[in-house]
């Protein structure tokens, strides 16, 4: 996930900010923080956290996209959308566990929003939708690459 690391790096830099700063401002340790910068592998969350503090798109952050534009909208929306385009693609649930490599509940744990997947299976998801991340985690309405 070099392309990841490499991104916040550049970001921070572009922006004149320390790490210090941005750790928290999103709410995690500096030393969490220098390792996302090292290649660390970013939850979600965490993903989502950067892209609104950059003001940039999860696919600019996750390597998908070089736009770093996005348009907002609400990220609620992952659970529905994950079904929406499982159904559109006539898939069961059972399917998207055996693409996904994973037990059926697990996936279930995602559409019924209990859980939420990590940068990995996010990137599958929207690879396998042929959608953007931020469509997918419901941050953008515009279902196409950034």
């Amino acid at each position: 996930m070099l392309i990841f690391a490499d991104r916040i790096k550049e970001l921070r830099k572009t922006k004149n900010l320390t790490q210090k700063k941005i750790a928290e401002a999103i709410g995690i340790a500096v030393r969490n923080y220098q390792r996302l910068e090292s290649d660390n592998n970013p939850s979600v969350e965490t993903v989502i956290k950067l892209a609104d503090y950059f003001n940039v798109s999860t696919d600019y952050l996750l390597g998908r996209s070089d736009n770093q534009g996005v348009v907002y909208s609400t990220r609620t929306k992952f659970a529905e959308r994950l079904e929406s385009l499982r159904i559109k693609k006539a898939n069961t649930q059972r399917d998207m566990a055996e693409y996904l490599d994973m037990h059926e509940r697990a996936y279930q744990m995602y559409e019924y929003d209990k859980c939420e997947p990590n940068h990995e299976i996010t990137i599958r998801l929207a690879d396998y939708f042929n959608v953007s991340t931020d469509y997918l985690l419901g941050r953008s309405d515009n279902p196409e690459r950034h």
